[in-house]
């Protein structure tokens, strides 16, 4: 039996108006002894060809656990548009919910439209969560955009020779470097520090090559704009700093396909022409964290909350503050 993939909207009679939707998607409805009853056929979050529930019928509005349907929890969600004088630009800076729960999460994004969504390079996105609760209302700072960002990648330092050099003429064997033994090691000398130095797991390295700003992965260098780091997925990290000596230890867990690639090519001077800027090491720390600012003229928010009671909502707050280039009507003549 195949599942109705289908929305369900309720009508509010008294208002006129369709008032929401609901994530369950019935088959039919019925009243028997003035309760309301429907069968939902195959419950549309099911992975077999069985209904969740053995009867195939739900009791409505006699449930103890709000947002609960055919034995399926849902999240309850509200999404809007934050738009308040659309001429003018915007960094967004926080939200507030007034509720009663302070069970939400969610996402934001900008400038999703209308010059090619999610593909263009001014689309911005964020993720909400940690809601602090205060005088009866939940705030959350509004993150940096996790698309697009490029204040979380920073000029870290000089690599005399061009990175990788230290390791040009050292065989898998030398350093140590097998199936059995996946992790590659190195230090690098601190030619010119450019800024501070950040280390960790969440610290990857970016290189300037012949083909832009990349990071290295295995036996390959990766555009920015085309990867999203892990460090179990083999691209390279700064793991520690010595400010004593002026090194930096540099680290990669080589994917198990690039093992036996080893000498790499991307540590060879075809990459690099030798020069202070082809030598550069950049830093990309979490964009969340260090990333550019949520801005634009308007903001899509969507919220979710997967609480079991009752939750009621009065307003959503955005708080932000103009940008340089404001062009709010009356702004300039």
């Amino acid at each position: 039996m195949s599942h109705f993939d289908g929305i369900t909207l309720a009508f509010s009679h008294k208002d006129r108006v369709w008032r929401t939707r609901y994530s369950f998607t019935p088959t039919a409805y019925g009243y028997v002894d003035n309760f309301m009853l429907s069968s939902n056929g195959r419950h549309p979050a099911s992975t077999n060809d069985s209904p969740t529930t053995s009867n195939g019928f739900w009791r409505h509005d006699t449930n103890a656990l709000h947002n609960r349907f055919y034995d399926f929890q849902y999240d309850m969600g509200v999404s809007f548009v934050a738009n308040y004088n659309p001429s003018s630009v915007k960094i967004f800076k926080s939200l507030s919910a007034e509720s009663n729960s302070n069970s939400w999460t969610g996402f934001v994004s900008t400038n999703s439209n209308p010059s090619g969504g999610a593909t263009n390079n001014e689309y911005q996105t964020s993720q909400l969560s940690s809601f602090i609760r205060k005088e009866g209302a939940s705030y959350v700072d509004i993150k940096g955009s996790t698309t697009n960002s490029t204040s979380n990648v920073s000029a870290g330092f000089n690599a005399e020779g061009g990175v990788g050099f230290n390791l040009v003429g050292s065989s898998a064997e030398e350093i140590g470097l097998s199936p059995v033994n996946p992790i590659l090691t190195w230090e690098e000398t601190i030619g010119v520090q450019h800024g501070q130095i950040t280390a960790g797991t969440n610290c990857f390295v970016v290189v300037s090559s012949q083909s832009g700003l990349s990071y290295i992965r295995g036996n390959e260098l990766v555009p920015i704009d085309s990867a999203t780091p892990s460090y179990q997925e083999g691209y390279v990290i700064v793991k520690s700093l010595n400010s004593d000596d002026q090194t930096v230890t540099l680290e990669m867990i080589v994917p198990s396909d690039s093992v036996s690639s080893y000498p790499f090519s991307w540590s060879s001077t075809e990459n690099f022409d030798g020069s202070l800027t082809s030598n550069t090491v950049y830093i990309d720390t979490p964009s969340i964290t260090n990333g550019d600012y949520m801005r634009g003229r308007y903001m899509n928010v969507y919220l979710s909350n997967n609480s079991t009671a009752p939750v009621e909502c009065f307003a959503f707050n955005v708080n932000y503050e103009p940008t340089r280039f404001d062009h709010s009507l009356g702004q300039n003549a």
